[in-house]
C-alpha cells in the first residue's frame, strides 16, 4: 500500500491506496476546486505493467461505460475517464463505509438483516432492468457478487461496489450453473442474495469450507437448514424466501428481484421488524468492529456519497462531474491507436528471434491438455446482453463478457441435489412395464401356434 503522504497525479491530488483488482488500483484523491474545499473521489488507475495491453484498456473503458448507465444511490457513481501521462484512470464516487465482510462474524439482529438485504434488492432490480439513454434494455446483471461488494454508510445506505468487471466470484457465493457450465444471468445475483441473507441471520458461512474442495462439495450436496432452526428469532417465514433463492435450478428461484424484496418486506411488516437507514447506521456504529488497518484492508472497492456542494464553485469542473464524459469510447480507441503505431514501429527494429526449441515428444502416459477456448471480440456498447457467458483472454487476465448474440456454450446434463425449500413436480415418465409384460406373452403363444401348425403339417 501507498504512503498516505498526498502526491499530484493530473488535476488531483492522490492520497492511500485503497485495493487493488486484476486490471486497476483505487486510490482516495481530491479535486482542488476554485472555491471552497476540494472534491473528495476516489480515482481508479490502470495498473502501470498493463498500460501497453489494449485488452486491458478495453476493459477498463468497459468497466466506466457500464457503470456510467446505472444512476441510483445504491450504485457507485462514475464521474470521468481520462489519461495522465500515458496512464488511464476513472474518477468516481468515494465510498466510505463498512463491507459485509468487514462486519463481525455473528447473528445481525433480523430487523437490520431484512433492512439491509431489502435495500440491496431494490439495488439490484434497478440494475437488471437497467436501460441505456434511448430505452435499449441492457441485460445488466453484478455477476461476482459477495460479502465485499456489499458496503453498509454510515448513514444506513447500503452500496452495492464492484459493479462491471465480470470476474469470478468467490466459490461460496457463486450459483451452481456458474460453477457447473460457466452460465450465469440475473438469478445468479438472486442465489448470492440468498447466501448473503442466510448468512447475515445465521452468523456463519452457508457453503465456504475450509478449502475450495469442501466449498463446492456443499453447494452440490448440503442439505440446507432453514434459517429458523438456527436462531429462534427469525421468524420462520423467512425459511421460504430464503429457500427459493438458494435453489440449486435457476428456474425454481425467484424470477424478480422485486419478488424477493416484496417476500423480505412482508415478514418484516408482519412480525414488526421494519428498520429505518439511520437505526441500520445507529447500529452499525454500534456493534461493528474497529475499522481494519489500511493494509488489511479488503481489495475490493470500498469507493458516503459524494455531496453536491462545491461542484458550483466551478461551472467547468461542476460540468465535468456531473456528466459522465461521452468520449469514453473514444478514447480507449485512440490509447488502443496508439499502442499499435508503437508497436508498428518497434518491430521494424527488432532484431531477428531465435529459432524456436524443437517441441518435445508427447508423453504417451499423460492425456492430452484441452485446447483453449478462441479469443472474442469484447463487447463494448450498449447492446442488450445475453445469457451465455463466453470466456474472454485479456492478456493474462482471464475475463468474462456477455456479448450480444453469443451462443450458449455446450453444456454437460449436470446432476444436481433437489433445490432446497421447493417441491419439485415429478417427471411424467410412461411406464412401459406392463406393455412389455403383455407383448412377451403374446410373442411366446404364438410361437407356441406357429409350433404346432408345423408338427401338424408334416
Amino acid at each position: 500500500m501507498e504512503s498516505a503522504s498526498p502526491h499530484p497525479f493530473g488535476r488531483f491530488w492522490v492520497h492511500e491506496a485503497l485495493g487493488s483488482d486484476a486490471l486497476s488500483s483505487l486510490h482516495r484523491a481530491e479535486l482542488p476546486m476554485g472555491q471552497g474545499p476540494p472534491m473528495p473521489i476516489a480515482l481508479r488507475r490502470l495498473l502501470p505493467h498493463l498500460a501497453a495491453d489494449e485488452h486491458a484498456v478495453r476493459a477498463l473503458a468497459q468497466q466506466a461505460q457500464l457503470a456510467s448507465f446505472l444512476r441510483h444511490p445504491g450504485v457507485t457513481q462514475v464521474y470521468e475517464i481520462g489519461n495522465v501521462d500515458g496512464a488511464m484512470f476513472i474518477a468516481e464516487e468515494l465510498v466510505l463505509g463498512r463491507s459485509l465482510a468487514e462486519l463481525p462474524r455473528q447473528p445481525m439482529p433480523p430487523a437490520i438483516a431484512l433492512a439491509v438485504i431489502a435495500q440491496l434488492c431494490d439495488t439490484l432490480a434497478y440494475v437488471h432492468t437497467a436501460v441505456d439513454p434511448a430505452g435499449t434494455p441492457l441485460g445488466l446483471f453484478h455477476g461476482e457478487l459477495a460479502p465485499e461488494h456489499v458496503v453498509v454508510l454510515a448513514t444506513g445506505q447500503v452500496k452495492l461496489v464492484g459493479f462491471g468487471r465480470m470476474m469470478q466470484p468467490p466459490l461460496g457465493y457463486a450459483a451452481p450453473e456458474l460453477v457447473a457450465w460457466g452460465v450465469r444471468d440475473w438469478r445468479s445475483d438472486l442465489f448470492a442474495v440468498g447466501v448473503l441473507a442466510y448468512e447475515l441471520l445465521a452468523g456463519r458461512p452457508l457453503f465456504t469450507g475450509a478449502n475450495d474442495q469442501q466449498t463446492l462439495e456443499r453447494l452440490n450436496g448440503l442439505v440446507i437448514p432453514p434459517p429458523s432452526s438456527i436462531d429462534p428469532r427469525i421468524p420462520a417465514e423467512i425459511d421460504s424466501v430464503i429457500m427459493t433463492a438458494l435453489s440449486r435450478d435457476p428456474a425454481y428461484r425467484w424470477q424478480h428481484t422485486l419478488q424477493m424484496r416484496d417476500g423480505f418486506q412482508a415478514v418484516a411488516h408482519q412480525y414488526g421488524l421494519v428498520m429505518p437507514p439511520e437505526q441500520i447506521g445507529a447500529w452499525l456504529a454500534e456493534s461493528a468492529a474497529p475499522a481494519p488497518p489500511a493494509a488489511s484492508r479488503s481489495p475490493a472497492p470500498v469507493p458516503v456519497p459524494v455531496p453536491a456542494l462545491g461542484l458550483e464553485d466551478d461551472d467547468d469542473q461542476a460540468t465535468q462531474f456531473q456528466e459522465v464524459n461521452p468520449q469514453i469510447l473514444e478514447l480507449a480507441e485512440k490509447e488502443i491507436a496508439k499502442l499499435a503505431e508503437a508497436r508498428t514501429s518497434a518491430s521494424a527494429i527488432r532484431a531477428p528471434l531465435p529459432p524456436p526449441e524443437p517441441a518435445m515428444p508427447p508423453d504417451p502416459a499423460m492425456p492430452p491438455e484441452p485446447a483453449p477456448p478462441p479469443a472474442q471480440a469484447m463487447f463494448m456498447g450498449p447492446e442488450p446482453t445475453q445469457i451465455g457467458a463466453q470466456p474472454i483472454l485479456f492478456g493474462d487476465i482471464p475475463m468474462t463478457a456477455q456479448l450480444a448474440g453469443a451462443p450458449k456454450p455446450a453444456m454437460k446434463k449436470l446432476v444436481l441435489p433437489e433445490p432446497s425449500g421447493v417441491s419439485l413436480p415429478d417427471e411424467a415418465e410412461p411406464s412401459t412395464r406392463g406393455l412389455g409384460f403383455y407383448m412377451l406373452v403374446a410373442l411366446l403363444a404364438l410361437g407356441i401356434v406357429i409350433a404346432i401348425v408345423v408338427l401338424v403339417t408334416r
